[in-house]
């Protein structure tokens, strides 16, 4: 009774130890092996945005949670979800300083963009998804249109979202320039002037081919003479502490406008075990029926 149980007779086997056979494309199967067995460098300097999309897909199947979370650490440098790390990739362009490990990453390539989106949500690694999100939107529509064909990105779930960007930006980042106040600021001593300033800078921000720009993360600046920011120094401090809290307020609510929870769920999934937050959903269906 205490013999190891045997493979039956004619069992595929490879010197006494049984095959198990993987259905997985070997391609894939080989990074998530380099991945598990490598060093923690291979997944650094080794790997594209792509790869990083199949070893996430992989290791859910196979439940291989620690290297689902270390690989969702490192798209984080790219995904970030908190403003200041967006503003800094943003600010990077197309590709980080060699300095940086992850130097030979593109910032800028839509494939990678849908690839870690198309990935997200299967991976529980949906706190990529606004910031990745956001970068597809700075793309034309005519662009996402094609990918979505091509793809298998669901362009109507980013398309959706404009609503919801605008309304941010309406309501927190320009709410300024949207106020019924006849002032922008109470120390305003030029009314004429900044009123004009005012209707100018809507104007700016409605023009459909400029749709990216008036979105609530737009970077723009307040020195005089920038973006027709020509107002007394009173309006341009108002306007520029409004701009930059209203960032704040509107990156906290970002989440919704793609049908998403709170960042503090989606950061929470994240780091969960493999399959906990499915169970937990499952667990909820079955309550409410």
């Amino acid at each position: 009774m205490f013999s190891l149980p045997q493979p039956d007779a004619g069992t595929e086997s490879y010197d006494g130890c049984l095959l198990v056979k993987l259905y997985d494309d070997p391609l894939h199967m080989k990074l998530f092996l380099l991945s598990v067995f490598s060093s923690y460098e291979f997944l650094i300097t080794k790997c594209t945005t792509h790869d990083y999309a199949t070893i996430l897909r992989v290791a859910v199947k196979y439940q291989a949670d620690g290297l689902r979370k270390r690989i969702i650490s490192i798209l984080q440098c790219i995904y970030p979800d908190n403003l200041q790390a967006y503003d800094k990739v943003h600010r990077v362009g197309v590709q980080f300083a060699t300095t940086n490990l992850l130097h030979r990453l593109p910032l800028d390539d839509l494939e990678s963009h849908i690839a870690i989106i198309n990935v997200a949500r299967e991976a529980d690694a949906e706190v990529l998804l606004p910031a990745a999100m956001m970068r597809l939107l700075q793309r034309d529509f005519e662009t996402l249109v094609v990918a979505a064909r091509t793809s298998g990105l669901d362009a109507t779930l980013v398309l959706e979202a404009l609503p919801g960007l605008s309304a941010l930006a309406r309501e927190h980042s320009f709410g300024m320039f949207y106020s019924t106040e006849m002032r922008i600021s109470d120390q305003c001593f030029s009314d004429k002037a900044c009123s004009r300033v005012r209707r100018l800078v809507v104007e700016h921000l409605e023009r459909p081919g400029l749709a990216h720009v008036a979105g609530p993360f737009a970077v723009v600046g307040f020195s005089q003479g920038k973006l027709g920011y020509n107002s007394c120094q009173a309006c341009r401090s108002t306007c520029q502490l409004w701009y930059e809290n209203g960032r704040k307020a509107a990156w906290e609510e970002l989440p919704a406008c793609f049908k998403l929870p709170a960042w503090s769920v989606l950061r929470e999934r994240a780091m969960q075990v493999d399959g906990e937050s499915r169970a937990e959903q499952g667990a909820s269906s079955g309550a409410a029926a």
